[in-house]
């Protein structure tokens, strides 16, 4: 690139351009990019390493890493590159011991406005092929669909159908945010993390659908850089879209890739059932809800009063919230009063009076072991209760 030759010479600096259009690094002088080049660069988008920021001008966001942690201590100038209020890009000047000057950040000036103007003609043309891949991810869905002509609109997509997939889905659950409003910068920041030319993408029903390649072995590691992966998509999303809540979750993988609906469905259970289990978590594996997951909530919102109907004179009472409250950490804490106590802050007199009060009122034996299993898993769904 011309543009990244002219900026390096002038300063007599390394320069990089990180392109999340088209999920590309460009380096100069070109020797010097090497596979550890990639991986520092990818790093400085989010820092691994002790590090301080400072903020050279804030009217186009030029700012300063520098690294706390070596000896010789590296900087980079980092420059974002907007187009249309998307995150297309950033520059990346390689400091190397010399800081930028006045004249230095001149030139930095000027080649943003060149570059941006670049990248918004690459972001026109991405725009008019498409980030998404709606139809065919439709059509993939439904039951009626073909098996030959699924393989063969893969195929003409360049998707490699030989590949496993997995399938991610993502939700907004802020009632006052669509997605769809923001369907360009969505397409835009989901690049970043999945390149559009390996992963399918599609935005149904305020549902963001990505079909992921899957290794050939599952492994702990390889669900923990997805893991990573898709939570820094949750991250970016939910700060680039305003009040944007985002929750994600994560099918298994499939051998064949227009059987994939089977892992869009685990995915989307996961991000149903997924948050009532673990309401700390943004982000869920399918295996994760073991046997929550052959669980139909549809089926308990029909059925909730029966559900609820062995606790419901707890449900009466006017202490309600205090006494499930209590049952439900007593039951965490493996029925023992006093860890109970500890985690409430009160006294464990107080966990057995409110213990013994549930019982007479329901007449639970929580001495039953799958009485207590049955509890548990209420009181895990008990959010629902009121919907």
């Amino acid at each position: 690139m011309e543009i990244l030759e002219n900026l390096a010479i002038e300063l007599e600096l390394s320069v990089s351009i990180i392109d999340f259009l088209e999920d590309k690094n460009f380096h100069y002088p070109k020797q010097e990019q090497t596979v550890e080049l990639e991986k520092t660069l990818r790093s400085l988008l989010d820092p691994p390493f002790d590090h301080q920021a400072e903020m050279i001008d804030d009217k186009i966001n030029i700012y300063r890493i520098r690294s706390l942690e070596e000896q010789e201590q590296n900087s980079w100038v980092m420059i974002p590159i907007k187009v249309n209020h998307i995150l297309a890009g950033k520059i990346v000047v390689w400091e190397k011991g010399k800081e930028l000057g006045y004249f230095d950040l001149l030139a930095l000036r000027v080649t943003l406005a060149i570059l941006v103007y670049t990248f918004g003609q690459i972001y026109y043309m991405n725009s008019k092929e498409a980030h998404f891949h709606d139809d065919f991810i439709r059509e993939i869905l439904l039951e009626e669909s073909d098996k030959e002509k699924l393989l063969k609109n893969a195929k003409n997509l360049s998707w490699d159908v030989r590949n496993k997939y997995v399938c991610i889905s993502f939700k907004q659950i802020n009632n006052q945010i669509q997605l769809e409003d923001h369907r360009d910068l969505i397409g835009a920041i989901t690049g970043r993390f999945f390149p559009k030319k390996e992963t399918p993408l599609g935005l149904l029903d305020g549902v963001i659908i990505i079909f992921q390649p899957a290794d050939e072995t599952t492994s702990q590691l390889n669900n923990e850089e997805l893991a990573k992966k898709c939570s820094k998509l949750i991250a970016a999303l939910e700060k680039e879209i305003p009040n944007a809540i985002i929750m994600g979750g994560i099918g298994r993988s499939i051998d064949a890739f227009y059987r994939i609906k089977k892992s869009y469905n685990e995915s989307m259970k996961t991000l149903e059932i997924g948050h009532l289990l673990y309401p700390d978590r943004k982000l869920h594996f399918y295996k994760d809800l073991g046997p929550f997951g052959l669980f139909n909530l549809e089926a308990f919102k029909e059925e909730v009063g029966h559900v609820f109907e062995s606790i419901s004179p707890v449900l009466q009472q006017e202490d309600k919230d205090e006494l499930i409250n209590t049952l439900k950490i007593y039951l965490e804490s493996k029925c023992n009063y006093n860890l109970a106590a500890k985690r409430l802050y009160i006294h464990h007199n107080t966990v057995r009076y409110r213990i013994a009060k549930i019982q007479q009122l329901c007449q639970l034996d929580l001495e039953d072991s799958i009485e207590r299993l049955k509890l548990e898993i209420i009181l895990k769904l008990e959010k629902h209760l009121d919907e």
